[in-house]
């Protein structure tokens, strides 16, 4: 017999287990049944988000599932939350499903305008949009209102610094360190971003080693699941492994055991290859750990996972010229122009790339066609 809500506990139960093909199977199941199951729908979005990379799709049903939530809880200002704070986190910044999750928390916020918690949330989404301003705005909002966290404050202070007031960021910085009893991830973070600005890498670099700490200590606990992987914020881990890799060189090279460059490095690339792991359709988390692995020479990986998100989105810019990059180190001109081929069908604007006129002159190049190649690099 047909029993809706022991259906929806066991699309639960799967994706704590890890098996996402599962669990999109039995929600489907249930939407063919009850088209309007929340639940079921959002383990839908969720595995478009954290396997599929295919952040389009996802947009599109969230848009559906709004659409539900405006007809079935059109008053549930929590649901709304808890919806919009998933899918942000694990959107991998993307504009489609962010415009989606801010409107979600608009909408809370409007239902419940005295919530600090809601308001926060719409700040930091408005952050990962880089509406920075904005998010200033609204997270100062959110300070007046009840209790004000110490989310709310750090995001404020992560603003300013981004928005380059960084002596008002550390002046506020110093004061809540002072005042609060535990450090968070990203208390450490932007500390570490401060420290990085006036020149101490060492001491940016161990704060970037303790948010990371920090960030993991906040998910020992939790159960393998969607609480988890919004627990584990993969957006703050890609922070920090941007962080990391501002230390390491531009271009592959033999580094010293040891030396900054080094250390960094391999904690950048732990750091993504836990992250692409655990949320593999994040494609930044694996064209970052493409670029970690270009800088450590290990080309036969990074054309793999270059291959992975081209594969995922044909019109990814970064991830063609990057694996144009490695084949025609590798000497491998052939195999570089057609990469740059397939993504020129798919995004005309490569060609404005420096790195596109560089390799697609060295092609040229090889060709014999050598005005070609020289008036390609002029240009």
């Amino acid at each position: 017999p047909w029993f809706f809500p022991a259906h929806v506990e066991k699309c639960d139960v799967l994706v704590a287990m890890g098996d996402w093909e599962q669990a999109v199977e039995v929600a489907e199941a249930v939407l063919a049944k009850e088209p309007a199951a929340i639940e079921a729908r959002r383990i839908k979005i969720l595995y478009l988000l954290v396997h599929r990379s295919s952040y389009g799709a996802a947009a599109e049903q969230i848009c559906e599932l709004v659409e539900l939530l405006d007809r079935h809880e059109p008053q549930n200002a929590p649901l709304f939350c808890r919806v919009a704070r998933s899918f942000a986190r694990l959107s991998g910044r993307n504009a489609g499903v962010l415009q989606h999750t801010r409107a979600l928390m608009e909408r809370a916020c409007t239902l419940a305008p005295a919530s600090c918690a809601f308001a926060a949330e719409l700040g930091y989404q408005q952050m990962l949009s880089g509406n920075l301003r904005d998010a200033h705005q609204t997270l100062k909002q959110a300070s007046t209102l009840e209790a004000a966290s110490t989310d709310v404050v750090l995001h404020q202070i992560k603003c300013l610094i981004l928005l380059g007031q960084t002596e008002d960021a550390e002046q506020q910085l110093e004061f809540v360190s002072a005042t609060m009893l535990e450090r968070t991830p990203e208390m450490a973070l932007c500390e570490a971003l401060l420290a990085r600005g006036w020149g101490g890498t060492a001491q940016a670099l161990s704060l970037l080693d303790e948010a990371f700490e920090l960030q993991m200590q906040a998910v020992r606990d939790a159960a393998p699941g969607e609480r988890y992987l919004t627990q584990l914020c993969p957006d703050r881990l890609l922070e920090i492994a941007r962080e990391f890799m501002r230390h390491c060189p531009s271009e592959p090279e033999v580094l010293d055991s040891g030396s900054v460059a080094s250390n960094a490095l391999a904690k950048a690339t732990r750091l993504l290859e836990l992250v692409t792991r655990k949320v593999p359709g994040l494609l930044e988390g694996q064209m970052l750990l493409a670029q970690a692995r270009f800088l450590l020479g290990d080309f036969e990986a990074a054309s793999r996972t270059c291959s992975y998100c081209v594969a995922a989105d044909p019109s990814y810019v970064a991830a063609s010229l990057l694996h144009a990059r490695v084949l025609s180190l590798q000497g491998k001109l052939s195999r570089a122009d057609g990469v740059l081929e397939q993504a020129l069908a798919h995004n005309f604007g490569i060609r404005d790339s420096p790195q596109y006129a560089l390799i697609k002159g060295k092609v040229l190049q090889s060709q014999g066609d050598l005005p070609a190649a020289a008036s390609l690099l002029e240009t």
